[in-house]
C-alpha cells in the first residue's frame, strides 16, 4: 500500500513538472537580430533651428553607409561652405561613421555639437524603425498668407515647415499707404513687443491660436489670420477689383451745396471713406454746426456702408437721402479712377 501511494505521488510529481515546462512561455536565443536589407530614410523633429535626415544603407543585415543632412530652421541645406563652425564639421564627418563602427544610434556626442548629434541620432533609430517618425500635422514647404487689410494697413507672414512642424515665421506689416512698419520707423512699444512676441508664440503653440499683445490688438488679430491663411486654415485673401490708391470725388453742386469723398484702397479692397459736405454758400457741415441726427447718421453710416458692400450701392439713409445721393454719386466717380 506504501509504495503504491509512493508511486502516486510520484506520478503526480511528474506530471505537474511536464505541464509546468511544457506550458510556460518559450525563451528564444536572444542574440542579435540581422536587420532588412535596403536604404531606409528617418529625419530628427525639428525646431527653429532645423532638424536632421538621416539615409541609412543596410547590406547583409548590416549597415554600411549613412549619409547626415542637417536643414536650419528656414529650411535652408547646412554645407561645410556655408556653415564655418569647426565641431558641426566634426560631428558630419564623424557622426555617421561612428553609427556603422558600433551598427547602431547610441554613439557619443560631439563636443560642441550636442543638439546636431542628438537630432542625428533620433534620425537615425528613425531610419533603423527603433522610433515611430511622428504624423505631420502640416505639409512641408514655405507658405505665405495675408491679413485682410484695413485703413491701416494689413499683415503678411512667411512661414517655414520641416517635418509637419512650424519651425521659422516671418511677419511684417504695411500701412495704409503701403509703407513697411519697422522698429526704426514705427516708435510705439507695444508694437514691438507683438513684432518680437507674436511669431515666437505661434513656433511654440505650433498653431495661430495665441493670445494678443496688450495694446497691439489690431495687429496681433491680423497676424493671427495670416498665420491661419497661411496654415490653409482659412481661405486665403483675394484681391478686390481696384486699383490700390486714394481717390478723390465730388458731387454735382447745387444751392444745397456738395458732397466731397476720398476713397481709400488697398490690395484691391475699399478700406476707407472720408465724407465732406459743404453748404450752398461753401461752409463745411459738421456735427458742431449742423444739429440734424439723419444727417449725423448719415455721415458715420454711408462710409461703412461703402466699405461692406465694396461698391457705391448703398442704402439711403431716412431723412438724408439728398446727402445719400450726393454721396453715392461722388464715390462713384472717385471709384472710376480706380478701374
Amino acid at each position: 500500500m506504501a509504495i503504491k501511494r509512493f508511486l502516486f505521488v510520484l506520478f503526480v510529481l511528474a506530471l505537474t513538472f511536464l505541464l509546468i515546462t511544457g506550458c510556460g512561455p518559450k525563451v528564444e536565443n536572444s542574440g542579435s537580430k540581422a536587420l532588412p536589407d535596403g536604404i531606409f530614410e528617418g529625419a530628427s523633429d525639428a525646431t527653429d533651428k532645423g532638424y536632421v535626415a538621416a539615409t541609412v544603407k543596410i547590406e547583409g543585415g548590416k549597415i554600411v553607409d549613412v549619409e547626415m543632412k542637417e536643414f536650419r530652421g528656414d529650411g535652408s541645406l547646412k554645407t561645410p561652405e556655408t556653415y564655418t563652425y569647426e565641431p558641426w564639421h566634426e560631428a558630419v564627418e564623424k557622426l555617421p561613421q561612428a553609427v556603422i563602427a558600433v551598427q547602431s544610434a547610441e554613439i557619443d556626442a560631439v563636443t560642441g555639437a550636442t543638439s546636431t548629434t542628438e537630432k542625428f541620432k533620433q534620425a537615425v533609430r528613425r531610419a533603423l524603425g527603433e522610433e515611430k517618425q511622428p504624423e505631420k500635422r502640416y505639409a512641408d514647404g514655405r507658405f505665405e498668407g495675408i491679413s485682410d487689410p484695413s485703413r491701416t494697413g494689413y499683415v503678411a507672414v512667411e512661414m517655414v515647415v520641416q517635418q509637419g512642424t512650424i519651425t521659422q515665421v516671418i511677419m511684417q506689416e504695411f500701412r495704409g499707404d503701403l509703407s513697411l512698419k519697422t522698429k526704426e520707423t514705427y516708435d510705439y512699444e507695444p508694437w514691438h513687443k507683438a513684432f518680437d512676441e507674436l511669431p515666437a508664440a505661434v513656433i511654440k503653440s505650433q498653431s495661430a491660436d495665441i493670445d494678443v499683445v496688450t495694446g497691439a490688438t489690431s495687429t496681433s488679430n491680423k497676424f493671427k489670420q495670416a498665420v491661419r491663411r497661411a496654415l490653409g486654415e482659412e481661405q486665403p485673401y483675394k484681391n478686390g477689383d481696384y486699383k490700390d490708391g486714394v481717390y478723390q470725388g465730388e458731387s454735382d453742386k447745387n444751392d444745397k451745396g456738395h458732397v466731397e469723398v476720398k476713397v481709400q484702397v488697398l490690395l484691391g479692397r475699399i478700406v476707407d471713406v472720408a465724407i465732406v459736405e459743404y453748404r450752398g454758400d461753401g461752409t463745411e457741415k459738421t456735427k458742431e454746426t449742423y444739429d440734424y441726427e439723419p444727417w449725423h447718421k448719415a455721415v458715420d453710416e454711408l462710409p461703412k456702408a461703402v466699405v461692406t458692400k465694396q461698391s457705391a450701392a448703398v442704402d439711403v439713409v431716412t431723412g438724408a437721402s439728398g446727402t445719400t445721393e450726393k454721396f453715392v454719386q461722388a464715390v462713384e466717380r472717385a471709384l472710376e479712377q480706380a478701374k
